[in-house]
């Protein structure tokens, strides 16, 4: 299995009853709720609607460090499984989520020094 951003694994296919369960899943995750958004973006990602996980993630998070590494699995058209960052290796998907929400905003060119 690989990190979000190295070496993108070949999309795999979900067992039929695999994507059964997903989709039920789906339709009782709260969006109000930012880990089951969170859980619906990687969802929607692992079942191929890459378009609604990003569309999902397109908003402001707490957990700017996992929906960034989701992103980037988007993105990539991958719905392979990955491992998130470890705790000591979060900066730089902290940091493209900040980038990817704040642009050139004053809070984001202070955490470049």
């Amino acid at each position: 299995m690989s990190h979000a951003t190295s070496d993108l694994p070949i999309n795999k296919e979900m067992s039929p009853s695999a994507e059964s369960n997903a989709e039920k899943l789906l339709s009782i995750l709260d969006v109000s709720i930012e880990g089951e958004l969170i859980l619906k973006a990687e969802l929607f990602r692992e079942l191929g609607r890459y378009s609604e996980s990003c569309e999902l993630l397109n908003r402001d998070l707490g957990n700017g460090v996992v929906a960034e590494q989701i992103l980037q699995m988007a993105e990539a058209e991958s719905n392979a499984p990955f491992i998130f960052a470890a705790k000591d290796d979060q900066y730089d998907f902290e940091y493209a989520w900040k980038a990817r929400r704040f642009g050139n905003h004053p809070l984001l060119q202070g955490s470049q020094k």
